[in-house]
């Protein structure tokens, strides 16, 4: 347990947890919500199959502030479901408003909500089928907006069925829905070019939508300003480093802070994370970019950015990530912690058993910790259709740690990592730790390497080195937060 004093506030202890959804099943990506401070619940989609048919279950899990949670599967479907909101109503009851036919070709797709009770019992479930001649989820929603007269606003990419192929982003389409659920009203935003969406979030007054993505003119990622009658004011050019996924989230009146996978543009190097903050002129306040030039770093698809109440800041990705599914090497879990002035605290690996992980969401809590839902692959036994997923969730405190003492007997957690192992000529250092320094020694406990770290990405020649095994050790600002073995090969 960990105590986070927060503006002079005594906070309640952090609880950290470790949670694994295996079964027969596919488990797919969730998303993690806490409702009334110190009670969480993760939303994510099972899917089962049966011969040629399918079913998919949103599974619902609520946990409690000790860590201890239940489980139940909620709105059956026979096309692929998501869930992106979930808010707490009068009399113990709770609104999740979701999606269905996501890459569905079985029936077409639309928008549902779930009103359910404190032991997950549903107490009504409405649908509404998304527009014609609109079958198909291109983009799905990051998040629902709340207006301040309390309705909710839903953003999304349509297509129809015959535009899949072809890859044609679609239309944009607003929904807005009473505090129930109910629906209000249907806007469609249509051009000749196809829309991407990739998040959107209110202005200063959140009097206006903005929009972020691609398609609504020509060029690179776009700020698209809506007001809430859903008239557009303004398209503008955002920044070329954006891509997908991206994530943007409000942190004061005037200011907001965004993630995005970012394409370097110098040969040879792979996509990174750019972490930004601005202004509502969209000037750029602060900005870093945090991975490794050798590996793809990945923004994770849903939430990749979040906030504490002190200011700290938190990124969540993957590291390793395969462009293409299901591929036979591990990854790794990415949280990094900035501080309110940009200055990189820590990056965390986790890892469960060696097996490949994908980040999909990230949830900073009122008590100070974080939760990461992510999803895993074994290739073993598991290299034809259909695939099986599992899905990982688990709450860290606020220095990245499971437990008090940094361990837990599920999952890895490393504070850097030394690849390749074995290697030949070179290692890479991947550590988002500040002032920190490599040293290597030999079998005999001779220091034979030593070298300052750069931020967040070293490559170190080892040529000299003979081959053989060897013993690292990663400190930052003097103090060791890291060791390993590595082997040099002929």
């Amino acid at each position: 347990m960990t105590i986070i004093l927060t503006n002079g506030v005594l906070k309640a202890q952090t609880t950290t947890f470790d949670i694994k959804l295996i079964s027969e099943g596919k488990e797919n990506g969730g998303k993690g919500f806490e409702i009334n401070d110190s009670t969480y619940y993760y939303l994510g989609t099972k899917e089962d199959q049966d011969a040629s048919t399918y079913l998919y279950d949103i599974n619902f899990i609520k946990i409690n502030n000790e860590g201890s949670y239940s489980t139940k599967p909620i709105v059956s479907q026979d096309s692929s479901v998501g869930i992106g909101f979930l808010k707490a109503l009068e009399d113990n009851l709770f609104l999740g408003i979701g999606y269905f036919g996501f890459n569905s070709t079985v029936r077409p797709g639309g928008i549902y909500n779930v009103i359910f009770n404190s032991e997950l019992k549903i107490v009504s479930k409405k649908i509404f089928n998304f527009p014609e001649p609109y079958t198909f989820i291109f983009s799905s929603p990051k998040k629902i907006l709340t207006t301040p007269s309390g309705s909710h606003i839903l953003v999304l990419s349509l297509t129809e069925k015959s535009d899949v192929q072809g890859h044609d982003p679609g239309d944009l389409v607003f929904y807005e829905f009473d505090p129930y659920g109910d629906t209000l009203r249907t806007s469609i935003y249509k051009q000749e070019l196809g829309q991407r969406y990739y998040d959107a979030c209110f202005n200063t007054d959140s009097t206006q939508i903005w929009v972020f993505g691609i398609g609504f003119r020509e060029g690179v990622t776009q700020w698209v300003k809506f007001d809430l009658d859903f008239k557009l004011i303004s398209i503008e050019e955002f920044y070329s480093k954006v891509s997908y996924p991206f994530h943007i989230k409000r942190e004061t009146i005037d200011q907001w802070i965004g993630c995005s996978t970012f394409i370097p543009h110098d040969k040879g190097q792979n996509d990174e994370l750019w972490v930004f903050r601005m202004d509502s002129n969209g000037v750029i306040l602060n900005e870093i970019v945090i991975g490794t030039p050798d590996t793809i770093d990945y923004a994770s698809f849903g939430r990749s950015v979040d906030f504490s109440e002190n200011g700290d800041i938190y990124i969540s990705g993957t590291h390793n990530l395969t462009i293409g599914y299901y591929p036979n090497i591990p990854s790794w879990i990415m949280l990094s912690k900035l501080d309110n002035d940009f200055n990189l605290q820590f990056t965390k690996y986790y890892n469960s058993d060696d097996k490949y992980y994908d980040n999909i969401d990230l949830l900073a809590c009122s008590d100070g910790g974080v939760i990461l839902s992510n999803i895993r692959y074994d290739s073993e036994n598991n290299e034809e259709p259909p695939y099986d997923t599992d899905a990982w969730i688990f709450k860290v405190d606020a220095n990245g740690f499971m437990t008090d003492i940094g361990e837990t007997e599920n999952a890895t957690v490393k504070n850097a990592l030394v690849y390749p192992n074995p290697g030949m000529d070179f290692i890479n250092v991947s550590c988002g730790w500040p002032r920190a320094e490599i040293k290597i020694y030999d079998i005999n406990g001779r220091l034979v390497l030593s070298r300052e770290l750069e931020k967040t990405y070293t490559v170190i020649s080892t040529r000299e080195l003979l081959p053989g095994k060897y013993a690292w050790a990663v400190s930052s600002a003097n103090k060791l937060i890291e060791t390993g073995k590595w082997i040099k090969t002929q």
